[in-house]
């Protein structure tokens, strides 16, 4: 008897449809909700929230264009962190899915350090929401360092 994968003509433990050539992605049930996978979501995207109340305080106060250019900019990145850090953690190889979040974590963070050299120009709230957003980031590493480090997942056997 054949499966779905060799009637496709894949063989055996091949997908039908290859959504992913790596077998990190490959299809399986969603990992059970556990803490540190929650709390690196949290910190990701609080990180996210901070970054895009700074920017959009600062053009609100009527400080830049850029301002509002990196409140659009802001608001795309909320949702685009939360979704690389979901999906990097429901990889099975976790050092795959630490290095995207590690990499989404330089690029914010690169991105606030060049918005922090105009210190001084910065308001009050936003040198908050600036403290607050490498808080957040470093905590985001330090979760994914533990979670990279953690034990590996298990597979089940195929039935």
């Amino acid at each position: 008897m054949t499966g779905p994968a060799e009637a496709s003509g894949g063989s055996r433990g091949e997908s039908a449809h290859p959504a992913s050539w790596s077998p990190a992605a490959g299809r399986r049930r969603a990992p059970p909700i556990r803490a540190l996978p929650v709390a690196l979501l949290a910190a990701v995207g609080l990180s996210q929230v901070a970054a895009l109340i700074l920017y959009v305080t600062e053009a609100w106060g009527g400080r830049s264009f850029v301002s509002l250019y990196y409140g659009i900019l802001a608001s795309a990145g909320v949702l685009a962190g939360l979704a690389v850090t979901w999906y990097a953690m429901s990889l099975r190889v976790r050092a795959l899915g630490g290095a995207l979040v590690l990499g989404l974590v330089t690029v914010s963070a690169l991105a606030l350090m060049n918005y922090i050299t105009k210190w001084s120009a910065i308001t009050g709230a936003g040198r908050i929401c600036c403290v607050l957003e490498f808080v957040l980031l470093a905590a985001a590493v330090a979760l994914t360092i533990s979670h990279v480090r953690g034990p590996a997942e298990v597979d089940s056997p195929a039935s």
